[in-house]
């Protein structure tokens, strides 16, 4: 009994395994259309800034006697604006603050897009969002991109950052 069943398992496994080996070798194509891809993907170290305020009468009042200044400054990473246009047309407005609990750890950008096929104008602004009280030694940049690419049907056109030279890349 135990010899039949060890038997019809060994069959069934065997022709599961050639049916699938079978089906491995069936070719496959997308078909002539389709759209395509364009993945904005990146990691960016954001600049560090110190947000200054002047603290009211009540508020220093509540505050223990060895603590009270007259200036408040918190400390934290710039966000960030991103606008992406396709031929002239904004396809994506959004704005990317760092992440971690505390917002102090860098930034990081995911999008797919889906696009037509064929030639394309990208124009893409990653600005930082500095408040005016913001006391910064330097400005921290922004990032640019304005190129014209292809994009094919079923295909991956990959927008990142080239952290040695610190500028939006197409690859």
């Amino acid at each position: 009994m135990n010899a039949v069943r060890w038997v019809l398992r060994v069959a069934v496994a065997a022709g599961l395994t050639l049916a699938l080996v079978g089906l491995s070798q069936v070719p496959w194509s997308p078909g002539a259309g389709g759209a395509a891809e364009l993945r904005l993907a990146w990691r960016f170290r954001s600049t560090l800034v110190d947000e200054c305020r002047r603290l009211s009468a009540a508020e220093l009042a509540n505050l223990p006697v060895h603590m009270r200044r007259e200036m408040s400054c918190e400390r934290r990473l710039t966000p960030y604006h991103l606008v992406v246009r396709l031929g002239g047309a904004t396809v994506l407005q959004d704005t990317v603050r760092p992440g971690g609990a505390r917002a102090d750890r860098p930034l990081s950008f995911y999008r797919d897009l889906r696009v037509a096929p064929g030639a394309l104008a990208l124009s893409i602004r990653f600005a930082p969002l500095l408040p005016e009280s913001a006391g910064v030694a330097a400005r921290p940049p922004t990032l640019t991109l304005d190129t014209a690419l292809v994009a094919r049907p079923h295909r991956v056109v990959l927008v990142t950052l080239d952290e040695a030279r610190g500028v939006l890349v197409v690859r």
